[in-house]
């Protein structure tokens, strides 16, 4: 969320054939299938194999590394899920930001705020309910995550990125234990729920 609004602004900021570039290349992930996603990543961050990014770093004289290991796998199942969603935070804030009063941006500027400032102080206060609505949405699409997870490491190393949706695929299908795949799927829920009431509260305190 945080990215796609620092993206967001940095491209109504710009040139707009630029603008326009940077979107479609950032829009190109989310409206990417998972399963294609997922195999993508595979084939950069495979170790055997070697994957692209294991190619570049030894090409350049640095040892490949095991970006898919027990010790890895999770923060790289972090970095492409993020690749993938951002693209959503960056429409929904770019259409925000777009929304807000020009004379508001102008009078910063004659103030002498720089881009930062402007961004942290006056532009993002504002988009509070772009806010919420952006974190509720991507925290329910996480924890409903499991496409991508699944292609790129079926929820391993050693049940490393073994998540509630993947456990809960393998309790159901794997185990046929179909009424605890239904509980876990409760709690997937639940969380979802107390997560949002969460933000509501959190925003309403701010107000």
């Amino acid at each position: 969320m945080f990215f796609g609004a620092i993206v967001a602004y940095v491209i109504n900021g710009t040139n707009k054939f630029f603008g326009t570039i940077i979107t479609l290349t950032i829009l190109m992930a989310w409206a990417t299938p998972q399963v294609v996603s997922g195999i993508t990543w595979y084939s950069t961050l495979s170790y055997v194999p070697m994957g692209l990014a294991n190619y570049i770093l030894n090409s350049i004289g640095v040892a490949p590394i095991h970006f898919l290991s027990f010790h890895n796998a999770l923060y790289m199942i972090i970095i492409a899920n993020a690749w993938l969603g951002m693209g959503f935070s960056v429409l929904l804030f770019s259409s925000a930001i777009k929304n807000i009063n020009p004379s508001v941006i102008k009078a910063t500027v004659v103030d002498g705020a720089g881009s930062f400032s402007r961004f942290f102080r006056i532009i993002f206060p504002m988009l509070k309910q772009t806010i919420l609505t952006d974190m509720i949405l991507i925290t329910l699409w996480t924890l409903g995550a499991f496409t991508l997870i699944f292609v790129l490491t079926h929820g391993g190393p050693s049940d490393s990125t073994n998540i509630l949706t993947i456990y809960q695929y393998n309790t159901a299908f794997s185990v046929f234990n179909v009424g605890l795949a239904n509980a876990i799927g409760v709690i997937i829920i639940l969380a979802g729920v107390i997560m949002s009431l969460l933000y509501l509260k959190v925003i309403k305190i701010e107000d």
